[in-house]
Formats: structure tokens, sequence, C-alpha cells
């Protein structure tokens, strides 16, 4: 992103899938490109917040925004001229760690994979049996 904002300065939007991931890459990225202005879109924003956001993007400006893919900033945001001249789109696409997924691993271990892959570690995830279950093709 900071390699973008170099190569043709301006304001970009920056969509992640949760806010939990916005969180992680937004502190990330501010602690190797301190110099680079951002803004972020927060949990639980009001309506006079949701308004202020956009005004940080001018067609002099230059900085990230960060928002969540599908939040209230997907769609219905109007930065008209040169206010916003590009957008970045990150999503993992992975299950979350969580204590139901890991239940769910741990069952779909047992259930699929042959006994010696358990005892060395096989790892299953739930998303892979969508992929395995609709291959491409």
């Amino acid at each position: 992103m900071a390699a973008q904002l170099n190569a043709r300065p301006g304001n970009y939007l920056g969509f992640l899938s949760s806010h939990a991931y916005l969180q992680q890459v937004v502190d990330a990225f501010q602690a190797t490109h301190p110099d680079v202005p951002v803004w972020v879109q927060q949990r639980g924003m009001s309506e006079a917040e949701q308004q202020r956001f956009p005004d940080c993007v001018t067609e002099e400006g230059r900085g990230i925004g960060f928002a969540v893919l599908g939040g209230s900033f997907g769609e219905g945001i109007d930065l008209p001229g040169q206010r916003l001249i590009g957008a970045f789109i990150a999503t993992i696409g992975l299950s979350q760690i969580n204590p139901l997924n890991k239940r769910m691993r741990k069952r779909l271990n047992e259930l699929l994979l042959r006994p010696h892959e358990v005892l060395t570690g096989g790892i299953f995830d739930p998303w892979v049996l969508k992929v395995a279950h609709h291959p491409l093709g």
C-alpha cells in the first residue's frame, strides 16, 4: 500500500474482511509507515462520525482510509474527482480460530483422516471440506 501511495500520491481506501483484521493491518502499517496519514473505520461509529470519515479525503490530500469490506463505507460513499484514486481489498479467506472451529477440526480429523494421519498431526480445516466437495474445473 505504501509503495503504491509513493508511486502515485493521493487518497486510497483499504477494505479488510473484519474489524479484527483491519486493526491488525492498521497497527502494522502505522508501525512501519508512521508518516502516512490514515483514517480508520471504528466499530459502532455514530452517524456524525460516519459523515466525518469521508471528509478526511480531500483532493489535495494523501493517505489511506481503512474500512471493513461490506461495511458502511463499502457502498454509497461519494468521493468525486481526485479525492479518491484507488482502493485495496484484502481478505484472508480463512476460518477464524475459535472453540467451535477447533472442535469441528478435531471431529473432522477423526472422521476423515486415516488413523496414522491423526496420530502424526494431520490438519483439516472446515473450509477445506467446502473446496474438496466443489473442485475447480
